[in-house]
């Protein structure tokens, strides 16, 4: 018998020498990226545009348009797209009631355009699929889409296309 570490452990029977087992170097644990999935049960009504613009009806002009706009006819619930902290809840004119969740990677998410009672608190930490808000009119810049969500995305500060970031299926 041989000792290891302390403990006895039986030779190979086979004869051959004890090899030493190549160390591999410490790795830090992999990362798993974070997933965004769709905020809403409902389909895309509005693309992120920042080079072209649309006609926006509300505001009665040509505009671009930095974020996503969804429409749901069956569920009026907003999703946190993914796991993170609500970091703001307020109201303004052009973005009506908001809820901003900051996520992993520098990215946040600003959901506009919700009804101003929020199941959610300024410190909360939310899980993705978790009910933050019901889609509205509130957002003044858009009021004549109905209810409907208008989802922003934010990378190190800077507004991004939320396609870059999103799954595109169900919650």
């Amino acid at each position: 018998k041989t000792t290891i570490g302390g403990g006895e452990q039986d030779k190979p029977s086979d004869g051959e020498q004890d090899k030493p087992t190549p160390s591999e170097p410490d790795k830090e644990p992999e990362k798993q990226k974070t997933v965004f999935n769709v905020p809403v049960n409902g389909s895309v009504t509005n693309e992120y545009s920042a080079s072209s613009v649309f006609y926006n009806q509300s505001l009665n002009k040509y505009q671009t348009h930095e974020a996503m706009d969804f429409k749901s006819e069956t569920d009026n619930n907003v999703y946190a797209s993914a796991n993170g902290v609500v970091k703001e809840i307020d109201y303004n004119m052009l973005d009506g009631y908001y809820v901003v969740l900051e996520h992993e990677d520098g990215i946040v998410t600003k959901y506009c355009s919700l009804a101003a009672e929020a199941p959610v608190k300024v410190g909360d930490t939310v899980k993705g699929g978790d009910v933050i808000g019901t889609m509205s009119d509130s957002m003044g810049t858009e009021c004549l889409d109905g209810n409907h969500l208008h989802f922003e995305v934010y990378k190190n500060g800077e507004l991004i296309n939320p396609i870059e970031v999103l799954v595109l299926n169900e919650k």
